[in-house]
């Protein structure tokens, strides 16, 4: 809000000025001698009395009542604007993939590798941190899956939610469908102007009564994109597995369902991302983020006060009591 801006409604009255200037330029040059005589009988002639001093006041006081009329034809006002900026975020639901396989380490962060998880948080908190404007819910899914927050604009609570999966807590399998139906059960009835899914799994529907193309097309009917990211290296993995000698390190092969994840991605109109390793995950955040763009729209409002009658009520009050001096105590003569 900017306030208090003041402005001249009809600026070509301020050309009147110059008038008032000549006017005021040819009153002084004009001589015009007077032979004064007093309204008191017991006046003294001896010194310049009051009233010759103050001879000047009614001429001051018309230039004065001129000055001010052309002011408030000038219309003086004072200005006050508002800015209003209404932003129309995007509202995303993160599908997090909590399931056993994610244990897999073939990620390095740090320089050292880390589990399919540890990475997927790291690289969500900086995406969530960077959408300002948008509200943003998580979905975690494994066997099951569960809402872990809604949609929020308090990103420091989604990134502290981020922390806080584990792998395992809902489940060893892979619910595809059911993870995909949660998020559009969230958000089909919300009025949002754009409404994101993004699907992470580095596996296959293995879990779960609905079917994900079905989901796919629920989320269709209600225009919700799906982008769906696929991690993990292609081939063998490596993960730690508990035995009777303790931790075990074992290969694991990639059951990626990519076609399926590909389909999601077309009926729903968004698009299916591989990512392998730490940079391409990375990449693949950054582009959804420069597709998923936010929409602000500037509304400039300005009101304005009328201030005329100030310098008008000025204008009438000089031009009054410089005619009443003039017509009684000032009152020269000859007139």
């Amino acid at each position: 809000m900017k306030a208090g801006v003041p402005i001249l409604g009809s600026l070509h009255w301020l050309w009147a000025l110059m008038l008032v200037g000549m006017l005021i330029f040819l009153e002084l040059k004009r001589q015009r001698p007077a032979f004064r005589l007093s309204s008191f009988p017991n006046q003294s002639f001896g010194g310049r009395s009051l009233k010759t001093r103050l001879a000047w006041l009614p001429r001051f006081l018309r230039f004065l009542a001129a000055f001010a009329l052309v002011l408030a034809l000038a219309r003086p006002q004072l200005g006050h604007k508002s800015v209003e900026i209404v932003r129309h975020g995007v509202d995303i639901f993160l599908a997090m993939d909590t399931s056993g396989s994610m244990l897999a380490h073939d990620f390095v962060l740090n320089g050292g590798a880390v589990d399919r998880l540890t990475a997927i948080q790291a690289v969500a908190r900086d995406f969530v941190r960077g959408r300002v404007d948008d509200r943003i819910g998580i979905v975690v899914f494994g066997s099951v899956a569960f809402t872990q927050g809604p949609l929020t604009l308090d990103h420091e609570m989604v990134a502290r939610q981020l922390d806080d999966l584990q792998i395992g807590m809902a489940g060893r399998e892979t619910a595809l469908g059911e993870a995909l139906g949660t998020a559009v059960a969230r958000m089909k009835d919300l009025e949002s102007q754009s409404k994101v899914i993004i699907l992470l799994t580095d596996g296959t529907n293995t879990a779960g009564d609905m079917d994900p193309e079905q989901a796919a097309e629920i989320a269709a009917l209600h225009k919700i994109r799906v982008h769906c990211i696929g991690i993990g290296r292609k081939g063998m993995s490596k993960m730690p597995q508990q035995t009777a000698y303790g931790v075990a390190w074992v290969d694991i092969p990639s059951d990626l369902d990519e076609p399926t994840l590909k389909r999601i991605a077309a009926v729903t109109g968004g698009e299916y991302f591989r990512a392998e390793d730490l940079d391409a995950l990375k990449n693949v955040y950054a582009r959804i983020d420069a597709m998923e763009t936010s929409k602000a729209v500037t509304k400039t409002h300005e009101n304005r006060d009328e201030y005329f009658v100030y310098p008008l009520a000025l204008a009438m009050l000089a031009w009054f009591l410089a005619e009443l001096l003039a017509l009684t105590w000032l009152r020269r003569f000859p007139a």
